[in-house]
């Protein structure tokens, strides 16, 4: 054996030997628990975690859920295209004109309870989630339910408020801030109740402000937003790092065609 041989398997055996120990020098153990890195930029990012953390807590359990139920009266033709057997029990003299019949249609939305005066709580939602609802049911993040009354609402802004009375003191108000402090960047987080599953919530930025669009004869003055927002958002709280509701979400742009959900910009003296 040469001396390059040698020197190699001392190298090897070296390796070896420090494999198996730590770094004080002894046995590695399998128990030992996985490194927790504290680098400087995921002690920012903890920062900003805790941060959402304490905005979702505090603003949350002001957004509801706006269940409605709206009766139409509806024409239903008679005779060839009526309902089987409806005819010969309820129209045997062959009557081939139109009849009347109440259908009631369910849908829901979103809220932020935004003002209490006495024994009345005030929720802001979208006038569409409301439309022409015959019932309107407001249930709140710890599964409470009241019945609301419509207050008054702006088609072209496509905003309501909807009041409910309790005698509880514990239900708890949003604070609202002002969209013309808004920037283009800014962290904003929107809470609702998309698709029926309540108290849901997404981060993102706004991507632009001043948006034109959305339903015809809407006041077009958006906040775009790439935070997540789905059907059932509407008339929930798009909110800032501060806790203040900033906006009401309201329509959706997508590839599949347009929807309610951006977010309607107010100042804070509404």
């Amino acid at each position: 054996m040469n001396i390059h041989s040698k020197v190699f398997l001392a190298v090897i055996a070296v390796i070896l030997l420090f494999s198996g120990c730590n770094s004080a020098g002894e046995p590695a153990s399998s128990q030992e628990a996985p490194v927790r890195v504290n680098a400087p930029a995921v002690m920012d990012m903890e920062e900003m975690q805790n941060s959402f953390r304490s905005v979702i807590q505090a603003v949350l359990p002001a957004v509801v859920r706006v269940d409605v139920v709206e009766v139409r009266n509806v024409e239903v033709p008679q005779g060839e295209n009526s309902i089987p057997f409806f005819d010969f029990f309820f129209n045997p003299e062959g009557d081939n004109g139109e009849r009347e019949r109440e259908f009631r249609s369910e849908g829901l939305g979103s809220g932020i309870i935004v003002r209490r005066d006495g024994n009345s709580f005030y929720v802001l939602t979208n006038a569409h989630v409301v439309g022409e609802a015959e019932e309107i049911t407001i249930r709140l993040d710890d599964g409470r339910s009241y019945l609301g009354t419509l207050v008054g609402r702006d088609e072209r802004k496509d905003l309501a408020l909807v009041e409910f009375t309790s005698r509880e003191r514990d239900i708890v108000i949003a604070t609202l801030g002002d969209s013309d402090t808004l920037q283009v960047g800014d962290w904003v987080l929107a809470m609702g109740s998309p698709l029926g599953f309540q108290s849901t919530v997404t981060a993102g930025i706004v991507s632009a402000l001043g948006r034109t669009g959305g339903p015809q004869g809407n006041i077009s003055d958006f906040i775009q937003t790439d935070a997540a927002i789905n059907r059932g958002n509407s008339g929930g709280a798009l909110v800032n790092i501060y806790g203040e509701v900033v906006g009401i979400n309201t329509w959706i742009s997508s590839q599949t065609g347009e929807a309610s959900d951006w977010a309607s910009q107010f100042p804070s003296i509404m």
